[in-house]
């Protein structure tokens, strides 16, 4: 059993970001471990004002860069639009699969379909719009459909692991979902402890 810091679908850059790296008023720096997990969609170039994209994606790589040198791990998600390392769409460590979650909500095609696309940021026009449905996309994620639990079951197994752990969904709170002897775990959004 290990602690694991999770980070997941903080959507920095984005209209409802949680970006716990702005600079401390005591200065301090947020230390990275091996047991440091990026779930994906931390950064979130997708969504970003077309004039934060650059500072953006330098922000996203001085972080990866240093989970990198600690030996954590840093997974991208659909809204990093480009992964900085091809091999890191998941891992398996310590017999748990750590994946993002977008895989599991629309299958492989769908997936690698919509990180396929070009985007180069947003307007303030789209910002605005946006918070008018923000009630709708936030947080109604609360459960997994059967068909995606069984997807879930079949990577983590196919991997040889017995935990699956996901981001992407956004539950208000840690989902925790058994079945065939695989446990299933997805995190809400922003930063979480947790003994595996």
């Amino acid at each position: 059993m290990k602690e694991y810091t999770i980070y997941t679908d903080l959507h920095i850059g984005g209209q409802w970001e949680i970006n716990p790296f702005i600079k401390k008023s005591d200065g301090k720096e947020i230390k990275f471990s091996k047991n440091t997990i990026f779930l994906g969609d931390n950064f979130d170039l997708r969504n970003a004002l077309h004039k934060d994209l650059k500072k953006l994606g330098k922000l996203r790589k001085n972080i990866a860069e240093k989970v990198f040198d600690a030996g954590g791990v840093f997974i991208d998600g659909n809204h990093e639009v480009f992964p900085l390392k091809k091999e890191d769409s998941f891992i398996v460590r310590d017999e748990i699969l750590f994946i993002h979650g977008d895989i599991i909500e629309w299958g492989f095609k769908k997936a690698h379909r919509y990180r396929r696309k070009n985007y180069h940021g947003k307007s303030k026009i789209y910002w605005e719009a946006l918070y008018l449905f923000r009630d709708l996309c936030e947080g109604n994620k609360n459960k997994l459909t059967k068909k995606q639990i069984d997807l879930a079951v079949r990577l983590a197994k196919d991997f040889g692991c017995k935990k699956i752990v996901m981001g992407h969904f956004h539950p208000k709170r840690t989902l925790l979902i058994n079945k065939n002897g695989i446990q299933i775990i997805v995190f809400p959004r922003g930063m979480t402890k947790i003994v595996m």
